[in-house]
């Protein structure tokens, strides 16, 4: 728990890979200026790029299409 809880902490180390520091620094490589709104699209291509650990949770980002369910089951478990 404690750990998971370091992930969110409000410090620019990589330790805390989805603080607020960390959100804004990724969404300026996505030419996002501090303090501007992020879509949900902006933020979910923000939080997979934010943590640079190998994840057991990895965060599907879809495109401007309708999701589909077995879009993101197949990314989440590799198979076709």
């Amino acid at each position: 728990m404690v750990q998971i809880l370091t992930w969110f902490l409000d410090s620019p180390e990589s330790t805390s890979p989805y603080s607020l520091h960390r959100i804004a620094s990724e969404g300026c490589k996505l030419d996002k200026a501090i303090g501007e709104w992020f879509g949900p699209s902006t933020i979910a291509s923000v939080l997979r790029y934010a943590d640079e650990r190998p994840n057991d949770c990895p965060i599907y980002v879809g495109g401007s299409s309708p999701l589909e369910r077995p879009q993101p089951l197949r990314y989440m478990t590799g198979r076709s």
